[in-house]
């Protein structure tokens, strides 16, 4: 693949905390029923206080995630919120900034896989690690497709 190059972009972290807990959501959406159902059943089968108490943990849970998601993000938010271009060369993907501890070098073999969810592009790392790009940092849609299809499902 010829190089591709993105325009500068940023992801404000609130951007960033919505698109983590849009995709763990996707991702484990087994568990939004599992665990709240479990929790109901003990708050309501149960005679124990103790139980009944951890069963209302189970039904709150999914209330917590987008508290959890901006708790997550908040060390990659500050690495987000710099000026970032991406730059895509031979068989590595390239994030460039000003910030040289921003920079990262990912080989395109490392990826499990890229995917489009609307607003942004997701690459996904091995051990559930996530990077967005916002797919209007591409300068045509064409731009948005090559890099999807660098290694997509």
């Amino acid at each position: 693949m010829d190089s591709l190059r993105s325009k500068p972009y940023k992801i404000p972290r609130s951007t960033l905390a919505l698109w983590s807990a849009r995709e763990y959501s996707r991702r484990f959406w087994w568990c939004f029923i599992a665990i709240p159902v479990a929790g109901l059943i003990a708050v309501l089968g149960s005679e124990y206080r103790l139980l009944q108490g951890l069963g209302l943990f189970g039904v709150l849970w999914p209330l917590s995630i987008p508290a959890r998601s901006v708790l997550v993000t908040a060390k990659a938010a500050k690495r987000w919120l710099q000026e970032t271009t991406l730059v895509v060369e031979g068989q590595h993907i390239y994030f460039i900034s000003d910030d040289p501890k921003v920079g990262m070098r990912l080989k395109i073999e490392s990826i499990r896989y890229i995917t489009d969810r609307g607003s942004c592009i997701v690459v996904d790392l091995p051990r559930f690690n996530l990077l967005f790009v916002p797919k209007s940092a591409f300068e045509t849609p064409e731009d948005a497709i090559r890099f999807l299809n660098l290694k997509s499902l």
